[in-house]
């Protein structure tokens, strides 16, 4: 079946499985990043991991962003505050996202190894937790 035959409904599920495998490829660099100390680039992985496992739930839900900042207030308006995800989610994807633009944009930044595999951890759970409301 190609995909000229496949419903939206078809597409919309390919596309999150997609989002959900590059959020999980993501997860992985992060950790091989880290282990080999290349720690700037881990926080970045680890921060795009979580972003990926919201652009599956965007994508489920029909909504998209150009912007990260679209997506952290989409997350915020519409998942913290109407209570459809605890708010401790949306901390750490803001946590997530600062330590991100630090990693890639601020000079001198340095990062501690037990820090970043707190991230990488806390980043594995983010995205567990977005599976979970793309499967509801």
């Amino acid at each position: 079946m190609t995909q000229d035959n496949l419903s939206d409904e078809e597409r919309r599920e390919i596309l999150v499985r997609n989002w959900e495998e590059k959020a999980h490829e993501a997860l992985r660099a992060a950790k091989l990043l880290r282990e080999a100390g290349i720690l700037d680039a881990a926080v970045n992985r680890a921060y795009y991991a979580c972003f990926y496992s919201v652009s599956a739930v965007l994508t489920k839900e029909q909504k998209s962003f150009r912007k990260h900042s679209g997506v952290r207030a989409w997350l915020h308006k519409e998942m913290v505050k109407k209570n459809r995800l605890d708010a401790s989610w949306g901390k750490l994807f803001d946590w997530l996202f600062e330590n991100r633009h630090r990693a890639d944009y601020q000079s001198f930044t340095r990062f501690d190894p037990p820090v970043v595999s707190e991230m990488i951890d806390q980043a594995s759970a983010f995205v567990s937790e977005m599976e979970r409301l793309v499967k509801i």
